[in-house]
């Protein structure tokens, strides 16, 4: 049986991007296109991307600025040449745009699907980083054929108001990063075993949306010598926080990536993300795939990998008092004999990946 055909445009491929398009590449016959080689939020060792990726991804050409968005150019040539079957886009920009016009003005018989970071609490609430996006979401989710979604209460939102939405978390296939994790583990002398210190980790950029003041006033409340916190990130805010946190046992470790930032998962009891607006935050995955006690802010797109009481706990970012109550209460979860914890995951990668391709197979097959 011949391949469904597939072609992906899309902005760039980050860390937690790079299992589920080195899958689709492995299950498609796969054309997979991007705008640049790297997020404009954060830098990310782009060549250590590149080697991890079973595809080598071709780029769109700068095309003209529409205010501070770049237009691309490629889209009518790459679609001629490669006859896709569904072309998956990304969120609701001008390729999705382009795409349409395509199959309406060349009048190809191909499935869009586009693939979506919203949370439930941006579409719910109406709380978008841009209005522009609304409004996208508006007109373009009525066209397109699909929507790939990482967040279960914003695929049944979507569900609701327009009767599209796959669930497919920002994850990593954790079969290969619990193999890395314990190679790690293994290369590695530290030992967490006989610390009774319970250590809280957060990851991420320090910038208000991220909420990490909370974090740090919740941890004040605590004991702070049978407890500490690790901040791994940068942002405009360090300062600010750093002098918050004067007095307190709490370590800032500037921005990490790579062995260096999975180490800290590996040795740190609880994960704690307290965003007041997060589309999803892969970093919930890496901390649960590591075997840490998760509490995710309840407007975080990744609290739908939480199961209450489970692997974690899931909380109002409003709330300090909730917060710390929350994380006096959450286990210690000690390294036993610098073995890997167990997967905090609930389901696994291949489950999620098998489920996607069952909804491309059947829209594939609806089209025919």
């Amino acid at each position: 049986m011949n391949k469904i055909r597939l072609t992906i445009y899309h902005k760039t491929i980050a860390p937690y991007r790079i299992d589920f398009f080195n899958h689709l590449f492995k299950e498609f016959d796969t054309d997979i296109w991007l705008e640049y080689k790297n997020l404009k939020s954060q830098k990310f060792n782009y060549d250590t991307i590149l080697r991890q990726l079973c595809f080598t991804p071709r780029y769109l050409k700068a095309w003209f600025k529409v205010g501070d968005r770049m237009v691309y150019r490629g889209y009518r040539k790459s679609i001629k040449q490669h006859q896709p079957d569904i072309v998956i886009v990304n969120e609701f920009g001008f390729a999705t745009l382009f795409v349409l016009l395509i199959r309406l003005f060349m009048r190809r018989h191909f499935r869009i699907v586009t693939i979506c970071d919203d949370s439930h609490h941006m579409v719910a609430k109406g709380n978008d980083f841009q209005k522009e996006h609304r409004l996208g979401r508006k007109v373009f989710t009525p066209l397109i054929d699909e929507i790939i979604l990482p967040d279960k209460n914003a695929t049944e939102w979507y569900r609701h108001h327009y009767g599209k939405g796959i669930y497919f978390p920002i994850i990593y296939d954790d079969k290969r990063m619990r193999s890395m994790y314990a190679d790690i583990l293994d290369s590695n002398p530290q030992k967490k075993k006989g610390n009774t210190q319970k250590t809280f980790l957060f990851v991420g950029r320090l910038v208000a949306i991220k909420n990490v003041g909370t974090l740090i006033e919740a941890f004040s409340r605590l004991d702070q010598d049978e407890n500490k916190l690790i901040i791994v990130g940068d942002g405009d805010q360090r300062n600010n926080l750093e002098k918050q946190a004067e007095g307190l046992n709490v370590t800032f470790t500037g921005r990490l990536e790579g062995k260096e930032l999975f180490l800290q998962y590996l040795m740190s009891d609880v994960f704690v993300l307290p965003s007041r607006l997060e589309p999803f935050g892969a970093v919930t995955n890496e901390a649960l795939i590591a075997g840490c006690w998760c509490i995710v802010s309840e407007n975080a797109g990744s609290s739908s990998l939480i199961k209450e009481g489970q692997n974690g706990n899931i909380f109002n970012p409003d709330n300090t008092d909730e917060l710390a109550a929350l994380m006096n209460a959450s286990p210690n979860t000690l390294l036993q004999d610098n073995q890997l914890r167990k997967n905090g995951m609930t389901e696994c990668f291949e489950d999620y990946f098998e489920m996607l391709c069952h909804h491309l197979y059947k829209l594939h097959e609806n089209e025919k």
